[in-house]
């Protein structure tokens, strides 16, 4: 569990990073978390925080942390178990959960492409990878579920390194829109709300008046088909072109 904090309008971050090794456990107690987010609405910030395991999500509610990132409801044991009272908590506090469902699955699809064309397939890694999917699907199943129990959704990449390249967040959305969410609910999440879970709503993620015109236009219609999305004809920046003709 890695709390991190930022202005509300982007710009900086402060983060408290861990020293522990098991992601199945939490490491930071909720008096450490209370004063991190004590301090950050003091300085008028939101906070949120990596959580991989069940007690780090409940530590982090405790605290009032605004955004939960990966929400896993691990137990110690490494096993997963979907946890109703948490999600209701979630639900009741107002909390963000940005999922980052792809950078799993672009890990598991990557390392797997990789040790095939090297000819290290090992049956280990094999068995490895089934763990990992299964571990993803359990993962989707919860997102579904946390959708229809009311939970706001945020599409985040967690962070654009490793297997997960920069430009391929689309991957997200669609990640989204299989785990339940209507395809402009899945674009919503990955805009307004994207926008709305780190304090900019007032200025960006959305066509409105008064916002900043940050836009991607697209050959199609996403809400009918997503992968519209990877068609890019056009990218404003503040409602400037700054690149045309991608698709």
């Amino acid at each position: 569990m890695r709390p991190r904090c930022g202005r509300r309008c982007g710009g900086s971050s402060k983060r408290a990073r861990t020293t522990s090794r098991s992601s199945n456990r939490p490491s930071y107690t909720v008096p450490e978390l209370a004063a991190i987010t004590d301090e950050a609405r003091r300085q008028g910030k939101l906070t949120a925080a990596h959580c991989t395991c069940a007690q780090g999500v409940e530590n982090c509610l405790e605290a009032g942390v605004d955004m939960i990132i990966h929400c896993v409801f691990n137990e110690a044991d490494g096993s997963y178990r979907y946890r109703p009272d948490l999600v209701e908590r979630l639900v009741e506090a107002k909390a963000w959960v940005n999922p980052t469902l792809y950078v799993m699955r672009a890990g598991i699809e990557r390392q797997q492409a990789a040790r095939e064309r090297e000819g290290r397939l090992t049956a280990e890694l094999v068995t490895q990878l089934d763990q990992a999917r299964r571990a993803l699907d359990a993962r989707v199943e919860g997102v579904r579920r946390m959708t229809a129990e009311g939970v706001r959704m945020c599409a985040g990449s967690d962070s654009p390194w490793g297997w997960y390249a920069p430009g391929e967040f689309v991957h997200e959305i669609e990640m989204l829109a299989g785990a339940g969410l209507s395809n402009s609910d899945a674009i919503v999440a990955g805009t307004a709300g994207a926008a709305d879970s780190i304090g900019v709503g007032a200025v960006a993620g959305r066509l409105a008046p008064g916002r900043q015109a940050d836009l991607l236009v697209v050959r199609g219609d996403p809400t009918r088909d997503l992968g519209a999305l990877w068609d890019v004809l056009d990218v404003y920046q503040a409602g400037r072109r700054v690149l045309r003709g991608l698709g």
